[in-house]
């Protein structure tokens, strides 16, 4: 005696009974979801952007330190505020030699006064921040520029002059600043505004 059959007519109309409603209320479950996933990322590049940014800049400021050892000759770091830029000036003119505003150890090939003798020297790794960041300002020895151009020096030694740099997002109201120690020439991350407590008589006790 042979098994019946079975009933395969309906199992399809199980599976395949969807109704207009359910697929509709599936896409708007989708769309939903797709919406967040876009917001969410749209929210996450300006931000992504900021950190880039930083460390960039944070890798600038170590290059520049580690030339000047390895060249035995003063690197510096120009800051332009007001166009949200920075570069590495190096000791070298555009013929690959010493330009006239430079020192090698002890010895200046120029007259270190002229101010106008920088622009002989090369510059490189120009950067400019990303849209919307700020440079906001640049303390170098204690005293806050907040505009105009500034040259930091780091000598054959590694040393440089104290300073720290702030970088501002206004758009998601990021801040971060980048502390350039003076006798080290090592670079510390602060989140947020920072600057360094002045020195009192408790600190030598």
């Amino acid at each position: 005696m042979s098994a019946s059959p079975r009933p395969i007519r309906s199992v399809c109309r199980a599976v395949a009974g969807f109704t207009i409603v359910e697929i509709m209320v599936v896409v708007v479950i989708l769309g939903l979801l797709a919406g967040l996933t876009t917001f969410s990322f749209q929210r996450m590049l300006p931000r992504e952007q900021f950190i880039a940014d930083v460390r960039v800049l944070a890798e600038r400021l170590r290059e520049a330190r580690a030339q000047a050892i390895a060249r035995n000759a003063e690197f510096w770091m120009v800051y332009q505020i007001d166009e949200e830029r920075y570069w590495i000036s190096t000791p070298y003119n555009a013929e690959g030699e010493l330009a006239a505003y430079a020192r090698r150890g002890d010895e200046s090939t120029g007259a270190a006064e002229d101010a106008e003798q920088h622009k002989e020297r090369v510059a490189i790794y120009e950067t400019k921040l990303g849209t919307g960041i700020d440079l906001s300002s640049v303390t170098l020895d204690g005293t806050p520029y907040l505009d105009g151009e500034l040259h930091v020096i780091f000598s054959p030694l590694g040393t440089t002059s104290e300073h720290w740099i702030v970088l501002k997002q206004e758009s998601t109201g990021t801040v971060a600043t980048i502390e350039v120690q003076g006798l080290t020439g090592l670079i510390t991350y602060h989140d947020g505004l920072w600057s360094r407590e002045p020195a009192n008589d408790n600190d030598f006790n």
